[in-house]
């Protein structure tokens, strides 16, 4: 049976968001904190629904990383797969994977965080990663993104543009929020925080 299985990451497959965890990763806690403090503003109009989520990621992303060397960040993001992701992964989620795996199904990672901090750790299960896309040029990460946030509506044309849906007999999918809807509506076995 040929079938395709889902997975949000943050909040679904790992127990924490993983933006926040690889900075704090990338700059220590230090420095991390006083990144923070300095986002105070984006912070508080972000809870206050006064910003986009994806406004105010671009504005995080651009505080840490603006400028930062590619090569640099992907030698960090390697690290960040070898010595820290396994950590915040949920090990019923981790068990889930494994299973589809076991069966044969195809298994897509379809993520809003950007795909720098996501693509070892999904390489090396042998998972697609479906995620947001980082603005490169001239080999730096400007701290924007090249692609629109992949969440809510854009997880299914993300989705979509990668696979054909009906070739697959059964769909699973798994997510943990309310924009993950859209993508547990396309399956015929949706799971919503199935692994807290």
């Amino acid at each position: 049976m040929k079938a395709l299985a889902l997975f949000d990451f943050d909040g679904t497959i790992s127990d924490r968001d993983s933006m926040i965890d690889f900075i704090r990763f990338a700059f220590g806690g230090r420095r991390f904190l006083i990144g923070v403090c300095r986002l105070s503003g984006v912070i508080a109009k972000y809870a206050l629904r006064l910003t986009s989520d994806t406004q105010a990621k671009r504005r995080v992303l651009t505080r840490f990383f603006g400028g930062y060397d590619y090569d640099r960040l992907l030698e960090i993001a390697d690290r960040y797969a070898a010595e820290r992701i396994g950590k915040i992964i949920r090990p019923k989620a981790l068990e889930k994977i494994e299973w589809h795996l076991s069966e044969g199904h195809e298994i897509a990672v379809v993520s809003a965080s950007v795909e720098i901090w996501l693509q070892k750790w999904c390489k090396d299960l042998g998972l697609t990663l479906i995620a947001t896309k980082p603005e490169i040029i001239n080999n730096r990460f400007t701290g924007a993104l090249s692609s629109p946030n992949c969440k809510g509506e854009e997880k299914i044309r993300r989705i979509k543009e990668i696979y054909d849906l009906s070739k697959f007999e059964t769909i699973y999918a798994y997510g943990d929020s309310p924009p993950d809807r859209p993508m547990l509506a396309l399956a015929q076995h949706s799971f919503y925080k199935p692994f807290e």
